[in-house]
């Protein structure tokens, strides 16, 4: 197992940051979890993006 900073913020659909959740922080190997409150949100399609140093990973978010 090898530790590495993660980033993992949270976009709009104008590719405006919105918040950061983990910000650069060192994670190990594995799966983890993370709770974040969208009723602040309005409806809409976000997008989460997760970046290592070797990767990055998006994901869109639909909130209703």
């Amino acid at each position: 197992p090898k530790y590495t900073p993660v980033t993992l913020s949270i976009y709009n659909s104008s590719c405006v940051k919105i918040a950061t959740l983990i910000d650069n922080e060192d994670k190990n190997f594995g799966r983890h979890t993370l709770t974040f409150e969208t009723s602040m949100l309005k409806s809409g399609i976000y997008f989460c993006v997760f970046n290592t140093k070797n990767q990055q990973i998006v994901k869109k978010l639909v909130v209703l």
